[in-house]
């Protein structure tokens, strides 16, 4: 399962925790080995010796050649206590004399449980500079697969999703961006009351996100929380430019002028103060980069 998991497009690394393999565990006894003459050494030995996994031998023909291989690794607890470690007064010393051989766990310090049951936990990592929320959902879609193979009885269940507050955090940017829009229309149909500066206001700022998006698409670059906290920003800006370039259109037609002189003479007067309202946030970018740099500086020299 942690093999297909891992085959998954943005899965960077996938462990197993609490999947604890089962073992024979033997424990001996220092004082009884101490009565035979015996160390630690002479046992690990003797248990090496009498459970070996290799090739036996080979057998050379004229044209092939054959290797023995056997398997002779003990599997059952009660095979370990009659291994033989050595011999006293002409008698055997038996694995069961000097030590106890009981079943566990190759580390019995290390478990998982999921609502009070013993698991197995799969932790999915992702690959640096993957999106999260796609290889979260790639992922979820192999679920249904991969729980057609389990065996009778053992289910499959997520235990921690961490896109979620991503998603309910990109959500609720989303509300914002939408709810400052609406507000924004409607700040200006009353404030201005007319329907020509509304609609303006109204179009401009869908085509403006629209343009960004096609933007961001096209230097491939994708939405997260930062990027959609400067759009919402970015409307507060759009609409103030169109709110000046409305007013200064106005008062051209007060006085007297065409709609399309107004057009043409309005950006003459207002191209000054939105240009520089984006320089109006430049002296506390430049302190907050100066912070952070300070910061980082502190803790680099802290460390």
């Amino acid at each position: 399962m942690a093999q297909r998991l891992s085959q998954v497009g943005g899965v960077g690394n996938v462990t197993i925790q609490g999947g604890v393999k089962p073992a024979i565990r033997i424990q001996a006894d220092i004082s009884r080995l101490a009565s035979y003459g015996l160390g630690l050494e002479d046992l690990r030995t003797a248990i090496t010796n009498a459970s070996v996994a290799g090739a036996k031998g080979a057998i050379d023909g004229t044209h092939q050649s054959f290797t023995l291989a056997a398997n002779d690794q003990i599997i059952d607890p009660q095979a370990y206590k009659s291994i033989v470690i050595a011999y006293r007064n002409s008698a055997p010393v038996y694995l069961r004399d000097v030590a106890d051989v009981v079943e566990g766990l190759e580390n019995d310090r290390v478990g998982a449980w999921y609502q009070g049951e013993p698991a197995v936990i799969l932790d999915v990592m992702r690959q640096p500079g993957a999106n999260v929320i796609t290889t979260v959902a790639d992922v979820l879609a192999q679920l249904p697969r991969l729980k057609q193979g389990l065996p009778a009885g053992v289910s499959l269940d997520i235990v921690n999703d961490r896109t979620g507050s991503i998603r309910a955090s990109i959500h609720d940017v989303q509300w914002t961006l939408a709810i400052s829009i609406a507000l924004v229309i409607l700040v200006v149909f009353i404030f201005l009351r007319t329907i020509s500066a509304t609609i303006i206001a109204a179009v401009a700022l869908p085509l403006s996100l629209i343009a960004t998006f096609g933007v961001m698409w096209f230097c491939g670059f994708s939405l997260d929380n930062l990027s959609l906290m400067a759009l919402t920003i970015g409307t507060g800006f759009v609409v103030d430019d169109a709110i000046v370039m409305i007013e200064n259109i106005a008062r051209h037609i007060e006085k007297g002028e065409s709609p399309m002189a107004a057009a043409y003479k309005a950006p003459a007067r207002s191209a000054s103060p939105s240009s520089r309202s984006p320089f109006r946030w430049w002296p506390y970018s430049s302190r907050f980069s100066s912070c952070r740099a300070l910061s980082g500086a502190c803790s680099a020299s802290s460390r």
